[in-house]
């Protein structure tokens, strides 16, 4: 159309004319009234709805590009001085679409130099718009949301500052930029110049975000760049929307993000996804108290992919760079890090909703292609202990790789770390989180013990002072059906350089080299764990008895007062905990260790100290059933050995061993033997080889030996005078076969013995002045009485019988409990079987004292040796009994023959010599017992015992050689007899007293005692000595006749043929013991030796009378019987007495009866005549002995006769007896020395 056609239009014309004039109207009103309507407007009802008065400095509007732009824009206060906002310029360009949408659509909006004043006004959340945010909150919603679309949004150099008045504390945000390509909750079809960004300085640290929109495609998607560079993270802890416990003191954030955004079509879910990367560098978190709990010199974390809605998350690497830890635990058990929590508001769990069940969420996708940790140091500071504890690991490095929740392929971890003290640990796994599992191998070492004390001083009397502790193990470790499956294999754990120290001491109590586990397999899921061995090496301990008599290691651990765990129900005890656990070591090696402990229950602490203490087991467990084997020695402070190998078990108690110990010290055991023994050990060693048995059955236990011992150099001295007591080169026992079992009563079920054998043994035997023997007080009284056995009360020894029970059936078993009390009651009755081969003794010697005699008196054996053989409980047997030696160096004694005491019955067969053993040293015991000392002499004697069937039949014959007393001592236990006189009777001619002593007896009677009874017989041997001589040395010749008397016929003193044989006895006696003086006294008798005195007259005449008639003497004259009448009437003639006479005065003759009798009655005998007949009889029997014994008549007295009752009546009490039975006719003897 052209100027001419509108001209022939003008109905045309006029419509464009009104047109122009509108637009031109509406473009001065736009520009010029508009403005201030709007200026107007925006001030009035803005500082209405904020309650701030709002200014607008000036205000521009373009009506034909619907542009608006505003300057000066201010906001005041609540107190209306001060700017809280202030804009240079805001431009708004709306498009004309918004007419017909019925909504703003708004195609740019800019915002230059906009200025906010923050003011926080107290720690309650009141800033200084408060009050302008409340009433807009206040504003009743709209019953429809607002529909627009902003585009093309853009701010330049905005600026926000913040003054936090509750820390007296400004920041500002500076240089802002921010661009938004949209805000819209409607379509629209603008062009989109303005790509998302937002830059600023916050407290001068540049800040920036830029993304790439497309909105109005299918799948909406948008990208946003996220950048800070350096942002000061300090104290931005103090406005977190929730409390926190700690502060930021420092850091700086990095990051380069891209946050992307994708709107998936109509129900698909929308794409949100991270990629890029956060630095973060020199952060630093304090406690709220001010102290350090965490220091990040660098973390980088480079992001593949992080989709926060589906749950995935990818992770290139993470790299922490000298991360510093301070962890803290107070006394009240909190750690510090817990303030790294965000600690809940006040009253939020009041006012939280109670939380709805949620079906669970599908695990998280997580993959981690590289994390580490590089140089991080973690400090741990504790005080809840008594002594506060802190230690430092540094430095530490971790590096896992190719993590993944959900992957099959396995990660690696690697761990490096040193720690205080040059502690260092490493980790090398593989592990799987999908499955779980893990495998591996993980090392520690040197990791010290002592620093870690303070987490169990308080349950230990001792320090650590060493301890340097290590590990090393292979694991395979996995979860299954929520079970633990796997092992661990311990390639090597130990502890090095142990040192254990008591309080308050300065010498260790414990040490070890090494302490070493190494090949032990950890079954987790079987329960069962097998080592192949420990190592104890250089063990050093010290152990001591106190005087409570307690020991000192008991006292080491101190008794908890934690409650004890409940106990759980059996039911439980398997089911869900699995099988038992399970141990076996395959072998235990203690090697070269050290003992030393001591008794100081005694004035003087025993010592006992063993080192070179080797100690080895093998197949041990918790099966106590199994078969163990042990290998154990030591050496001794002395240098004796000792050891013991052999096998074991525990479940019953079983051994067999081999033991061999050489030369031990029997020193160590004086302490302990002084409080039992009057006497101290002051040397001793003890070797033994041989197997040893123990077995075990319930409550008893039998025990065997097999082997040999050897007791060498024991000196036993006494304790008060250090005299010597015992001693002896060697005890040899060898071919030892020894049985006991708990069943018999003494224990002993057998011995049997090859060999004893003693060598150069001494022993001192003393008679105290209080008369006990030494030995009788070896043992102390106390202790004696502590060890000897309570008598069991008499009721309980004889139990009522109990009914008794039916025999059992044919074909039934008896009862068990029958079958075990008979069994027990064989084992008990049964005589334990005892067997010793041969015992040897030599080069032995016995010291005798005797300090209850005064003087006192010493012997001395020596040479003591022999041997004995055969000897045997068996019945029907006996031992060879050969014994010598030498009594005081010269006289031999010597025992030989046969003995049995093992026997149930004793049998004895012996005989027992000694010669020439001198009598001098026995003058003590003279003295006091019979009353003189010896000045010389010697005893032999012989000796034959034979006991068989608890009868004794003995014979002793003893020798005494040149006995002669001395002086006489006045002692009250002496003999009160003529001594002298009865050892001159036992005297023969050589001075020899030979003497035979038989003795028997029942062992079985309880008053039998063979040295009583040999008391005996010599005590009335000695007063049969004294009281009848003459029947003693009757006795010693073989005589029965009593020899203290002749006896003669009534009026004669001539000796018959009994008289002679007597004589002869007596001078045989009186030949061999030329000390002996003889004393006659010649006895008369009236009643009996007148008329006898009568007759012999009258044979005298009668022999008279024919020798006169020979011319020969009378001496040697005999008459016959026919000789007799006639020479008897001769006799008669001669006669001067009144006769009978015939008839014619002539005597007459007559019978010889009648001569006889008138010639004997008037024969008159007077006193005279009958003293004279007692001479003639004693002068017969001295010259009898003079002549025929040839006695030395200087030996031979006769002394007055004695006759009538006068002498009869002053005779003692034993001549009377003996006159009772001698005839009264007779000669009397009597024995002087």
């Amino acid at each position: 159309m052209t100027i001419s056609s509108l001209k022939s239009r003008p109905a045309l014309r006029k419509t464009l004319f009104g047109l122009v004039a509108g637009l031109v109207l509406f473009g001065l009103l736009g520009a010029f009234a508009a403005p201030h309507l709007v200026r107007s407007l925006a001030e009035k009802h803005g500082s209405a709805f904020l309650g701030r008065t709002l200014t607008v400095q000036e205000v521009a509007i373009n009506p034909y590009t619907l542009e608006l732009s505003a300057s000066g824009i201010r906001l005041l206060e609540a107190n209306g001085k001060d700017e809280a906002l202030t804009l240079d310029r805001v431009a708004v360009d709306v498009e004309w679409s918004s007419l017909f949408r019925g909504a703003p659509v708004v195609r740019s909006v800019e915002v230059d130099r906009p200025v906010l004043k923050v003011v926080r006004l107290d720690e309650h959340g009141q800033f200084n718009f408060s009050d302008v945010l409340q009433k807009i909150l206040d504003q009743p919603p709209s019953e429809e949301p607002a529909r627009f679309s902003i585009n093309n949004i853009q701010l330049r150099d905005g600026r926000i500052d913040i003054d936090d008045q509750p820390f007296a504390r400004k920041h500002v945000i500076s240089d802002i930029r921010l661009g938004l390509p949209f805000v819209s909750n409607l379509p629209a079809d603008v062009e989109l110049f303005v790509e998302p960004s937002l830059a600023a300085r916050i407290n001068d640290a540049p800040f920036s975000l830029n993304g790439k929109v497309k909105p109005f495609v299918e799948e909406r998607e948008a990208a946003l760049k996220i950048e800070f560079n350096a942002l000061n993270l300090a104290r931005f802890d103090e406005y977190s929307p929730v409390p926190l416990g700690f502060r930021i003191t420092s850091g700086s954030l990095d990051t380069d993000i891209e946050l992307s955004f994708r709107q998936a079509r109509a129900g698909g879910d929308p794409l949100i996804a991270l990629h890029g990367a956060v630095e973060l560098r020199d952060l630093e978190l304090d406690s709220r108290d001010g102290k350090p709990l965490f220091k990040l010199p660098a973390l980088d974390v480079v992001l593949n992919e992080i989709q926060p809605l589906a749950g995935k998350i990818d992770i290139a690497s993470i790299r922490i760079d000298q991360p510093d830890f301070e962890i803290a635990r107070g006394k009240d058990g909190r750690l510090n890090l817990l303030a790294l929590q965000p600690r809940p508001r006040a009253g939020a769990a009041e006012t939280a909703p109670a939380p709805t069940a949620a079906r669970p969420a599908a695990p998280p996708e997580v993959k981690v292609g590289l994390f580490e940790v590089m140089q991080a140091r973690v400090a741990f500071t504790d005080e809840q202990p008594a002594k506060a504890f802190s230690y430092a690991i540094e430095p530490m490095d971790i590096v896992l790789r190719d993590f993944s929740l959900q992957g099959d392929e396995p990660a690696t971890l690697v761990i490096g770390a040193q720690g205080e003290g040059n502690v260092r640990l490493s980790l090398d796994a593989k592990l799987r989180a999908s499955k779980p599992d893990i495998e591996g191998e993980l090392t520690v070492s040197g990791v010290d013990l002592p620093r870690f004390s303070p987490y169990f001083a308080d349950l230990i009397n001792f320090s650590v002072d060493q301890a340097q502790a290590r590990l090393g193990t292979r694991f395979g470790l996995r979860v299954v059906d929520g079970a633990p499956q796997g092992e661990v294999v311990v390639t090597e754990a130990g502890i090095a350089r142990l040192k254990l120290t008591r309080r308050g001491e300065k010498q260790p109590f414990a040490q070890a080299e090494d302490i070493s586990v190494t090949g032990a397999r950890i079954d987790v899921s079987t329960h069962k764990v097998a080592v192949d061995s420990v190592d104890l090496i250089k063990p050093r301990l010290r152990a001591a008895r106190l005087a409570d008599g307690g020991i000192d290691l008991a006292g080491l651990v101190r008794a908890g007062d934690a409650p004890a765990a409940p106990a759980r129900p059996a039911s439980a005890a398997g089911s869900g905990s699995g099988p038992a656990w399970v141990a076996q070591l395959s072998t235990f090696n203690l090697k070269d260790g050290a003992v030393r402990f001591e008794d100081r229950g005694f004035a003087t602490p025993a010592v006992i100290e063993l080192d070179r203490i080797a100690l080895k087991l093998e197949n041990v467990g918790t099966d106590l059933k199994q078969k163990s084997k042990v290998d154990f020695g030591f050496r001794d402070a002395r240098g004796g050995l000792f050891g013991a190998r052999g096998g074991f078990a525990l479940s019953p108690v079983q051994a067999d061993l081999k033991l061999d110990a050489r030369r031990l010290d029997l020193m160590v055991a004086q302490p302990w033997l002084a409080q039992k023994l009057n006497a101290e050990l002051l040397a001793g060693v003890l070797s033994l080889r041989g197997d040893l048995g123990v077995k075990t059955e319930g409550a008893d236990w039998a025990l065997a030996w097999n082997g040999e011992t050897n007791v060498e150099n024991i000196h036993l001295t006494e304790k008060t005078s250090a005299a010597d007591l015992l001693k002896w080169r060697s005890l040899f026992a060898g071919g030892i076969a020894l049985k006991l079992d708990s069943r018999k009563p003494d224990l002993l079920a057998g011995l049997s013995i090859n060999e004893v054998a003693l060598s150069d043994y001494f022993a001192r035997i003393i008679v105290s002045p209080q008369g006990r023997l030494n030995l009788q007080d070896v043992v102390r009284k106390d202790a004696a009485a502590q060890s000897a056995p309570t008598p069991a009360p008499v009721a309980a020894a004889k139990p009522a019988p109990a009914p008794a029970a039916p025999p059992p059936a044919k074909g039934t078993a008896a009862p068990a409990g029958s079958q075990s009390a008979a069994l027990a009651q064989m084992i008990n009755a049964a005589r334990p079987p005892i067997d010793v081969k041969t015992v040897v003794m030599q080069g032995g010697r016995v010291d005798f004292s005797d300090f209850f005699i005064k003087p006192n008196y010493r012997a001395q054996l020596s040479e003591l040796g022999g041997r004995v053989s055969g000897l045997s409980s068996a019945s029907g047997t006996a031992g060879e009994v050969e014994l010598r030696g030498v009594v005081e160096g010269s006289a031999p004694i010597s025992i030989t023959g046969r003995i049995n005491p093992l026997a149930e019955s004793l049998f004895l067969d012996i005989k027992a010599s000694a010669r020439g053993i001198e009598l001098a040293p026995l003058s003590p015991y003279s003295g006091k017992y019979v009353g003189y000392g010896i000045e010389k002499g010697k005893l032999s004697v012989n000796i034959a015992y034979k006991i068989d069937k608890d009868q004794l039949t003995a014979q002793n014959n003893v020798i005494l050689d040149q006995l002669t007393f001395g002086s006489p001592v006045d002692s009250p236990d002496a003999i009160k007899a003529p001594v002298l006189l009865a050892v001159s009777l036992l005297k023969d001619r050589n001075g020899v007293i030979d003497i035979n002593l038989p003795i028997s007896g029942s062992l079985s009677d309880p008053q039998f005692s063979i040295g009583g009874i040999v008391v005996k017989v010599i005590v009335n041997l000695i007063v049969k000595a004294v009281t009848s001589p003459f029947a003693l040395l009757g006795s010693l010749f073989g005589s029965d006749a009593d020899l203290d008397h002749v006896a003669f016929e009534p009026g004669r003193a001539v000796l018959n043929d009994e008289a002679r044989g007597k004589l002869d006895t007596l001078g045989k006696a009186l030949t061999d013991r030329p000390a002996l003086k003889l004393e006659v006294t010649g006895r008369t008798d009236r009643a009996t030796d007148i008329e006898g005195y009568r007759r012999a007259l009258l044979d005298q005449k009668v022999r008279a009378a024919k020798a006169a008639r020979a011319k020969t003497s009378v001496e040697g004259v005999t008459v016959s019987p026919d000789e007799y009448p006639e020479l008897l009437k001769a006799v008669y003639k001669a006669s001067d007495f009144p006769k009978p006479r015939n008839v014619v005065g002539m005597a007459k003759d007559l019978p010889v009866p009648e001569m006889e009798k008138l010639i004997l009655t008037n024969t008159e005998v007077s006193e005279e005549d009958l003293r004279l007949l007692g001479l003639a009889r004693a002068q017969a029997v001295k010259d009898y002995l003079s002549r025929n014994a040839k006695i030395d008549d200087a030996r031979l007295f006769v002394l007055a006769p004695k006759a009538g009752e006068a002498d009869r009546a002053a005779e003692k009490t034993e001549d009377k007896a003996k006159d009772s039975k001698a005839a009264p006719s007779r000669a009397d003897f009597s024995i002087k020395n």
